[in-house]
């Protein structure tokens, strides 16, 4: 079995994630055959995205941001058998919680808490960490990403819905060096066949992609995207942009917003 360290030092790229994906298809189809989808969760090839960024063998801490009817962590539970599991929810009293705590109370190795992932995420954070954020969203989760990498403790963070066209997607493109996508392309040719009920969950009428409203360029699901921790990078400068970023675009959505109801007068 691989220790930490060893695959702190394999390079994270969409060509050596698709290999560690194929070499770890089929434990990851039998850890998760009998698993069933739920509706708001992360699809299953979003999930082995997770597993081969992370590196086969991997059984250092993993902390969750966002937990909703306990999807990803279920499946986190399962590829990760040997890992310390943290799951952040803010909202205690979501119609959803009873039906996460419901599903996760056979693992052993994970543990629920309630609260502001903004704080708890960095009072457990331990060296080599593995980050998921699935809320907040939109730029408070890449501002969280990018905190949580400066500290030189997350190996890696993942953020999800992080589909093609939004913002947050072309900053991670253009700033964040080594982040990638579970939407690549050979990616998604080679493993979408794992997100069969998650599609017909989702019940769009067999369109294999992800195209919410004022979007103009489609994805393959919510998408995670992945930002290794790479040594020396200029975080606290990247920060400073991502201001600037999220400024431009509440600015551009006011504009968009002021010309939309003028036109309508």
């Amino acid at each position: 079995m691989s220790t930490p360290g060893s695959i702190r030092r394999d390079a994270v790229t969409d060509e050596s994630v698709l290999a560690r994906a194929q070499e770890a298809l089929d434990g990851f189809v039998s850890a998760t055959k009998d698993t069933p989808y739920e509706i708001k969760g992360v699809f299953f090839s979003e999930m082995l995205f997770v597993l081969s960024a992370a590196g086969h063998g991997f059984t250092g801490p993993v902390l969750e941001s966002g937990r909703a009817r306990g999807q990803s962590t279920f499946v986190l539970g399962r590829i990760f058998p040997d890992s310390k599991i943290i799951s952040i929810e803010f909202d205690r009293n979501s119609p959803d919680v009873p039906i996460a705590e419901e599903r996760l109370t056979p693992f052993g190795n994970i543990k629920l808490l309630f609260g502001d992932s903004q704080k708890l995420l960095f009072e457990h954070l331990k060296p080599d960490s593995v980050v998921i954020i699935d809320g907040p969203k939109g730029f408070r989760a890449l501002r969280l990403a990018l905190q949580l990498l400066k500290t030189g403790k997350a190996r890696m963070v993942f953020v999800h819905d992080t589909y093609k066209g939004l913002p947050t997607r072309r900053f991670l493109s253009h700033h964040v060096p080594g982040a990638i996508f579970s939407d690549h392309g050979p990616f998604v040719e080679r493993f979408r066949s794992l997100d069969e009920h998650c599609w017909q969950a989702f019940d769009t009428e067999g369109r294999l992609e992800w195209q919410p409203a004022g979007v103009a360029e489609p994805s393959y699901g919510p998408t995670f995207g992945c930002l290794p921790h790479v040594p020396g990078a200029p975080y606290r400068r990247m920060l400073i942009k991502l201001h600037l970023a999220s400024f431009v675009a509440r600015m551009g959505k006011s504009f968009s917003k002021l010309f939309t109801h003028r036109g309508k007068n």
